[in-house]
């Protein structure tokens, strides 16, 4: 997957709290290439590997991984068009001038329903050269406040909205408040929702983070026959939209 800038978001809030990080509003005309690629894995090189719990681990070697050329989209603002049905793996960057990007490979773990992700390409790059493992994604939790008050606080009270981030090494293993039923589950597995009870949980702020995991959820979120169309309905707005297609995810 390819991209310019390391984060979006589905939802943004209004006004951040003082001394609390939020990702940027998008700008008009923002545009940015992404490849989504099919990626399986090949035991006839590496033999199945578990984790100490017992659950699926994928290969670690690039040799044991078989990969489709996706479709290279580009994104401007809100809006999604395929610009090469068939490019080249890895794509020409110097045709585009050399521009930056960004990797991501990502799995679904059948016993947990969580997402192992790590941060490049696992066809070309050694992940046992590398000082990763496949993990599962996190979050990071930003706090806003949208009332005359200007509280940084986590506490459930009128006005504050709970920004979930998610990233490799995210250090929060769920949303920072209740997912928004129009994506929790169908978007984000949901394994990753809030999950603590209480009589007021918070305020859901969105879901933000890096746009290379986004992706990955966004192509597990249906059968990849039907990926095409739910990026452009789905991905291609500034808000998502629910989709109701069949989800990918085993």
């Amino acid at each position: 997957m390819y991209k310019k800038l390391s984060s979006a978001a589905f939802s943004q809030p209004q006004r951040a709290a003082q001394d609390v990080p939020v990702p940027p509003e998008i700008p008009s005309q923002f545009s940015f290439l992404f490849q989504v690629s099919p990626l399986n894995p090949n035991y006839n090189y590496q033999i199945r590997r578990a984790d100490l719990s017992g659950g699926w681990l994928p290969p670690n070697e690039p040799r044991s991984f078989t990969r489709e050329s996706g479709p290279l989209y580009r994104w401007t603002d809100g809006v999604v068009d395929c610009i090469n049905q068939n490019p080249e793996m890895p794509p020409n960057l110097s045709a585009w001038g050399g521009i930056p990007y960004s990797e991501a490979s990502a799995f679904i773990q059948p016993e947990t329903g969580k997402m192992l992700a790590v941060p490049f390409d696992v066809a070309i790059d050694n992940l046992r050269l590398s000082p990763y493992e496949w993990q599962t994604v996190g979050f990071h939790h930003f706090h806003t406040d949208n009332s005359s008050g200007g509280s940084a606080s986590a506490a459930p009270h009128t006005g504050v909205r709970n920004l979930s981030c998610i990233d490799f090494a995210g250090e929060e293993p769920r949303l920072a408040a209740p997912g928004n039923t129009e994506w929790v589950d169908e978007l984000l597995p949901r394994v990753y929702d809030y999950q603590a009870s209480t009589p007021s949980p918070p305020e859901s702020g969105g879901l933000c983070g890096k746009l290379t995991l986004i992706l990955s959820l966004m192509a597990f979120s249906c059968t990849p026959q039907l990926l095409d169309g739910v990026l452009r309905y789905s991905f291609g707005r500034r808000v998502y939209q629910r989709h109701g297609c069949p989800t990918g995810r085993m």
